[in-house]
C-alpha cells in the first residue's frame, strides 16, 4: 500500500510505505476472512440443527398430547356409561323398594285380617269350651275349631316371618340406594 505525505514547507516529498509485503499478502491475506466465514457457516448449521431439534420435540409432544387426549376421551366415555348404568340401577332399586313397600302393606293388611279372624275363632273356641260339657257333638266341632285355630296360628306366624323378611329387604334396598346415590 502506498502513502503520500505532504509537508507544510511547501516542499512535496513522496514516500511510499509498504505496510505489508506483496509476497505475504497472498499467504496470509484471506485467512481472517475464511475463518469468519467458517464460523458463520457453523453458526448457521447449529441454528438449523437447533431448529430441527425444537421442531422434533414439538412434534413428539403433540403426538403424546394427542395420545393422552384419546385416553382421556375413552376414560370419560367409560365413566359416562358407568354413571348411566348406575343411574338405571338406582332407578330400578327405587322401583323395587316401592314394590316391596306396597307388598309389605298388603301383607300387613292380610296379617291384621288374620288376627281378627284368629280372635273370632278364639271366641268361638271359648264358647265351644263352655258348651262342650253339654254335648259330645259339640266336642267334635271343637276339635275342628282347634285344628283350624292351630292352622290359622301357623299361617299367622308364617306371615309374621314373611313381613319381617320384607322389612329387612326394604332396609337393605334403601341402604343400597343411598350408597348408589352417594357415588
Amino acid at each position: 500500500m502506498s502513502v503520500t505525505f505532504s509537508s507544510k514547507s511547501r516542499v512535496v516529498q513522496e514516500a511510499t510505505v509498504n505496510l505489508m509485503a506483496s509476497d505475504n499478502r497472498s499467504k496470509y491475506g484471506w485467512r481472517p476472512q475464511l475463518s469468519v466465514w467458517w464460523i458463520g457457516a457453523a453458526a448457521a448449521c447449529l441454528g438449523f440443527l437447533l431448529l430441527i431439534l425444537i421442531l422434533g420435540v414439538v412434534a413428539h409432544n403433540s403426538k403424546a398430547i394427542g395420545h393422552r387426549d384419546s385416553k382421556c376421551e375413552n376414560r370419560i366415555s367409560s365413566l359416562t356409561a358407568d354413571r348411566d348404568a348406575l343411574k338405571d340401577e338406582r332407578y330400578q332399586l327405587k322401583l323395587d323398594s316401592i314394590n316391596l313397600t306396597k307388598e309389605m302393606k298388603v301383607l300387613e293388611t292380610r296379617y291384621n285380617t288374620m288376627v281378627v279372624s284368629r280372635d273370632t275363632l278364639q271366641e268361638e273356641v271359648n264358647r265351644f269350651n263352655l258348651s262342650k260339657k253339654d254335648s259330645k257333638a259339640i266336642g267334635h266341632q271343637d276339635s275342628k275349631c282347634e285344628n283350624r285355630i292351630s292352622s290359622l296360628t301357623a299361617d299367622r306366624d308364617a306371615l309374621r316371618d314373611e313381613r319381617y323378611q320384607l322389612k329387612l329387604d326394604s332396609i337393605n334396598l334403601t341402604k343400597e340406594m343411598e350408597v348408589l346415590q352417594t357415588q
